[in-house]
Parts: C-alpha cells; structure tokens; sequence
C-alpha cells in the first residue's frame, strides 16, 4: 500500500505535469506577442514576415495532431497543444489585423485606440464566443472590443475561427475512435 508520502508526490507530480502543460502556451504567446508588436513596430513588411513564419509553425503544430501524438501522449500534452495552436493562430490574426489597419487594407472600429494589444484582446474575446451553448458574451451583455468592417479585414477572423475548429474536431475524432477501440 502507498504511503502518504508517496501519494503526496504523485500529486505533485501531476500538478507539475498540469503546470508545465498550462504554461508552454501561456509562455509562447506572450514571447510571439511581445516579439509581434516589437518587429511590426519596426517595419510592417517585417511583422508580416514574422507573421508568416509564426503561421507556419501553427501549421506544423497541426500536423502533430495525429492518431499516435494521442496514443503516446497524456491528455495534459494533447491539450497543450491544442492551446498552443490556438493562442499562436490568436497571436499571428492579431498580427495580420494590425498590418492591414496599419497599411490601409482594412478598416476596424473600437472605442479605444487601435493598437496590437486591442487586436489580440479581440481573437481572445472570440475564442472565449466560440464555446457553444453558453453564450458568454451576450449572456453578460459584453460587446466586441473591436468591429471587423468589410471582407478584407474579417479574414484574419475567419482564418482565427478555423485554427480553433479544427483542432477541437480533431480531439474529439481522435478521443471517438480511441474509447471506441477500447470497449472492443
């Protein structure tokens, strides 16, 4: 029988596990962020740039999205992951967002003024809209911080949407065909 020792430390193995799996992405979004807002305050060919090689790595964290990174890994992995995916995809719209306000290619409305910041709070706001059936924001009458106007600038909206989409679909396939193969 385990002593209470060593049941103390497997829960604090665990909650170090948990720790690590919350702030890999928490740790990566802030330094794609602030390294964003630095480069785009440079030049804004340069923040595209950086943009795009960040766009990049959320396509390669995509493809780590397979039937044996499930297997292999806890569920603390996988959802980290997911939410690397998901706040890096957050990161690079808000980038995108700026980039076209910046050069005139999109218009935008806030009732502060624009900034980097403002926009990530915006892909925030919407990953936050996106869980269904609660209805949060409307629920506590909170409005957008920021109103896309036009095609052009509600891509970065549309591109954030599916980068969300489709890594919870292919959790909850992945998870399906897995518990469907153990009651076999």
């Amino acid at each position: 029988m385990p002593t209470l020792t060593d049941q103390f430390g497997t829960i604090r193995d665990r909650l170090e596990g948990w720790a690590g799996a919350i702030m890999f992405p928490c740790l990566l979004y802030l330094a794609s962020r602030v390294l964003l807002v630095w480069v785009a305050g440079l030049h804004w060919v340069l923040g595209a740039l950086l943009t795009l090689l960040l766009a990049v790595a959320v396509g390669l964290l995509f493809l780590g999205l397979n039937e044996s990174f499930f297997r292999n890994f806890p569920t603390r992995v996988v959802l980290s992951l997911f939410a690397s995916i998901v706040l890096l995809a957050a990161s690079v719209c808000s980038g995108w967002s700026y980039i076209l306000l910046s050069q005139g290619w999109g218009s935008y409305t806030a009732s502060v003024e624009l900034h980097p910041g403002v926009f990530a709070d915006f892909y925030l706001w919407h990953l936050i809209d996106m869980i269904p059936a609660f209805k949060v924001w409307e629920t506590l009458g909170i409005q957008p911080p920021v109103k896309a106007n036009g095609a052009i600038a509600s891509l970065p909206v549309l591109v954030f949407r599916v980068c969300v989409v489709l890594p919870i679909l292919a959790l909850l396939k992945k998870w399906y065909d897995l518990s469907k193969e153990k009651r076999k």
